[in-house]
């Protein structure tokens, strides 16, 4: 999810043809920058003079006419203003079930009860403006009234509001206020900090993993070390959130953790926080002399480790090396740009995705760049229900360009863009913009990506598929041409197709998957078989 890019105050729209020069994003969603041309929009910051916490409607129709106004520009569909904001004011219902806002022709009326609260000409379909003028004087109307409305956290009313106001639309298109809008940054992004995983069980602070290479492993803090103080504040009894938080902080200061360690004494560790950013990719290497590469999710650098760990198996297997299996089972996606960069790292030429919505700025073409880290050595990619938008953005490439073999399930079928607009508050409104379509055409949404190689369908067993592929029982280019047939615009046909090899995202089949794949690689006439056909040159 993500097409555009937000720099401080100005939210900028992508403008870079088939250049990679932009932090684009799927699930995760996330902005990052980019050095090509762009269009600024505005996105107007506001300082409340109201005590924080307290209902301002001021700020209430600046981050109402903030969300509305990209709604009403950059929404896949056309849609109504009135419509959203309406039925945003209605969602506060839930909150107060005697809250109520009806439209009659060209009036707009709020009651409270059986009073009548507050009564607004309805401004025109498209006014952002007004509209947010009249959902930020309702609630202040309603609040004058309703103790529910009066007592309900101003974060809760927006949250509310966007909620009904963007339930229609698609179940991507989401609101984030402040607080979690701030974990899916850190997330993405990364974060200044020291390189922990903390859990908090029975209020103590334990520390579940030592991220390598950074501030806390080069300090020599150990999974199970317990954290008791951070700088001099005992820490025992906090909430994780809150523990997470105080060992957080800008990069390059330094914050002292005191540790207790089984059959020693409490100790301290000054350490001095830096970048971090989570690590997406494990790898090891196969016994028969396959490089595996388990790919979790997808942040600002997982092409950038994939490659270097690519690198790292080359140099460690030597030439022995018999190909890669890379593993997208149950990874949700991320930056956009990550998914692209990772299926360039093995392809020399052809079209890896294209993005199209109804904004202009939505049409977006990217192509294959020359290099291909393992040197055409054969690929066998893992997917199930759930891999999804990058992941799906890089088995569709692979699979279509003839580059991979893909096993397992059909995937999730997450195939929309989404731009994040950062709202006044700090929080995020999620937005979907574009389309994603494989470079075979077909659009990822709903269909996802259909295995060569199938392991959901019943009595599947490493055996039985080896079989089937030698006697021919298993054709494996098959869901690559059956695709081209389907009608992209029957959601029906769609669903049929993807039936065929129904998605699985139980552990089931996952000693399945993984060993049917170092079968594959292992045999080279199963290699060819199951790629001879599949690439979509002559059909683009």
């Amino acid at each position: 999810m993500g097409v555009r890019v937000l720099v401080g105050a100005t939210a900028r729209w992508l403008d870079c043809g088939r250049r990679l020069a932009a932090a684009l994003l799927l699930t995760l969603i996330g902005a990052g920058l980019g050095s090509c041309a762009m269009r600024d929009l505005p996105v107007v910051g506001y300082t409340d003079p109201r005590p924080p916490g307290e209902f301002s409607p001021s700020a209430a129709k600046q981050m109402f006419s903030t969300g509305l106004d990209n709604i009403d520009k950059v929404y896949l569909e056309p849609t109504l203003v009135s419509t959203v904001a309406l039925h945003g004011l209605q969602a506060l219902s839930s909150v107060d079930p005697e809250f109520r806002a009806e439209r009659t022709g060209d009036t707009v009326k709020v009651t409270e009860g059986i009073k009548l609260a507050a009564s607004y000409v309805a401004p025109a379909d498209h006014d952002s403006d007004g509209w947010a003028a009249v959902l930020a004087g309702a609630i202040e109307a309603g609040r004058s009234q309703s103790d529910k409305l009066r007592s309900a956290s101003v974060e809760s009313l927006y949250q509310t509001v966007f909620d009904g106001s963007l339930h229609d639309l698609d179940r991507f298109s989401r609101y984030n206020g402040a607080s979690s809008a701030q974990d899916n940054r850190a997330s993405r992004d990364g974060f200044g900090g020291v390189g922990i995983e903390v859990s908090v069980a029975d209020a103590v602070a334990r520390v579940a993993a030592v991220i390598p290479d950074t501030p806390a492993a080069r300090g020599g803090l150990l999974a199970g070390d317990i954290i008791t103080k951070v700088d001099a504040t005992p820490i025992t009894g906090m909430t994780e959130r809150a523990v997470i938080s105080m060992m957080r902080g800008p990069e390059g200061t330094e914050v002292t953790l005191t540790v207790a360690r089984e059959s020693v004494p409490p100790f301290p560790v000054t350490l001095r926080r830096t970048k971090i950013i989570a690590p997406t990719i494990t790898y090891r290497r196969e016994p028969n002399d396959v490089a595996y590469f388990q790919i979790s999710g997808f942040n600002g650098r997982t092409a950038e480790t994939l490659h270097a760990m690519v690198t790292r198996a080359k140099s460690e297997i030597g030439p022995k090396l018999r190909g890669a299996v890379l593993d997208l089972r149950n990874n949700p996606g991320g930056y956009l740009d990550q998914g692209i960069g990772v299926a360039d790292l093995f392809l020399t030429s052809g079209r890896i995705l294209t993005t199209r919505g109804r904004h202009p700025d939505s049409l977006q073409v990217f192509d294959a760049t020359k290099g291909d880290v393992l040197d055409g050595l054969p690929i066998v990619l893992l997917i199930n229900g759930g891999s999804a938008s990058s992941s799906e953005i890089v088995a569709a490439a692979l699979q279509d360009l003839g580059r991979a073999i893909v096993i397992g399930s059909s995937s999730y079928g997450k195939g929309t863009v989404q731009v994040v607009v950062p709202m006044p508050n700090d929080g995020e409104l999620t937005i979907t913009w574009a389309k994603l379509y494989a470079p075979s055409g077909y659009a990822l949404q709903r269909l996802g990506v259909i295995p060569n190689i199938c392991t959901s369908l019943p009595q599947a067993s490493v055996a039985k598929s080896i079989a089937d592929l030698r006697g021919g029982v298993i054709d494996p280019v098959a869901p690559v041409f059956e695709r081209r047939k389907v009608d992209g615009s029957s959601e029906r046909d769609q669903l049929a197709l993807a039936a065929t090899c129904p998605t699985q995202t139980a552990a089931r089949n996952q000693d399945v998957d993984l060993e049917l794949a170092r079968a594959v690689l292992a045999d080279p006439v199963l290699i060819g078989r199951s790629l001879h056909g599949s690439t979509v040159a002559a059909a683009r």
